[in-house]
């Protein structure tokens, strides 16, 4: 386990503030919602995603995506990979900055012949459709396609379809 930070204090109405350090590295923002475990004397914090919810779901609709159009499909939570059918790009990588605020855009991109640095190590070259994820109309991430060749509107109709299935399956 790393050991960052420093020893916090609990208030008066039981509240804890987690370091700046560590909500840097997991991207933590004012208003994240976060799954409280206890594992014997330790309290385990871990950031929630109503994706993990549906990961079956959505993982289907991935290799669906992967087989059929030949492309490379990332399906986010707001800041990191949830399910990766791409090469050099795994599960749980952080997103970029740049691929964050492209999702918080909130609306359905298509980009051609584009370098886009898609996680905090990887960038990609090609065609780009990213289709927000939504949940009680708040953004919860995207489904993300890659491609070397032309992506079309057709091709956006899809995941933008695909996205609604997946946005109304999720139950928070």
């Amino acid at each position: 386990m790393n050991k960052i930070g420093s020893i916090r204090r609990l208030d008066e109405l039981g509240r804890l503030v987690i370091p700046k350090e560590i909500r840097n590295i997991i991207h933590a923002k004012s208003g994240d919602t976060f799954e409280i475990y206890l594992n014997n004397e330790e309290i385990i914090l871990k950031k929630y995603s109503p994706l993990n919810n549906i990961e079956s779901l959505a993982n289907t609709i991935a290799q669906t995506l992967n087989k059929n159009l030949k492309t490379e499909v990332i399906i986010t939570s707001k800041d990191k990979i949830i399910i990766s059918k791409s090469n050099n790009i795994n599960k749980n990588d952080l997103l970029s900055e740049e691929i964050i605020s492209l999702i918080e855009i909130h609306k359905n991109l298509l980009f051609h012949n584009k370098k886009i640095s898609v996680t905090q190590n990887t960038s990609k070259y090609g065609d780009f459709i990213i289709c927000p994820l939504t949940s009680s109309g708040d953004n919860i991430g995207s489904i993300i396609i890659y491609s070397s060749s032309n992506l079309k509107e057709e091709d956006m109709k899809i995941i933008k379809i695909l996205s609604q299935i997946i946005s109304e399956n999720i139950s928070e």
